[in-house]
């Protein structure tokens, strides 16, 4: 499931530096704040939702076109967790390679 703080905090938060649009509302960012500290998903999802609404009723931005992303990578590439920013903003610190499969790790000491 998509994290909805990649793309609401990120987006919409008057401190993230890719609020590009320079959305600034109090009452979200202390909702978006407060999603961060709950420790009970549902809490979290009812504050977003709250802070959606605010967003909503507020209509920051238009979006004029949508775009997919799609990539493909290599069966022994793992954990890819893509989001919908877009390939730039995806956390590469959790992406590991199988090396055990075709006997990579072998190859990669004699090279």
């Amino acid at each position: 499931m998509p994290e909805p703080d990649d793309v609401l905090y990120r987006l919409f938060h008057s401190k993230s530096e890719f609020d590009r649009g320079h959305y600034n509302h109090e009452k979200v960012d202390r909702l978006l704040d407060n999603t961060r500290n709950a420790l009970d998903d549902s809490k979290r999802m009812d504050l977003y939702r709250e802070a959606e609404k605010l967003m909503i009723a507020d209509e920051p931005t238009k979006h004029l076109v949508h775009c997919t992303f799609e990539r493909l990578f290599h069966p022994r590439v793992h954990d890819v967790n893509a989001n919908s920013l877009g390939e730039h903003e995806m956390p590469m610190q959790t992406i590991w390679l199988d090396t055990a499969q075709h006997d990579l790790a072998k190859t990669a000491k004699t090279e």
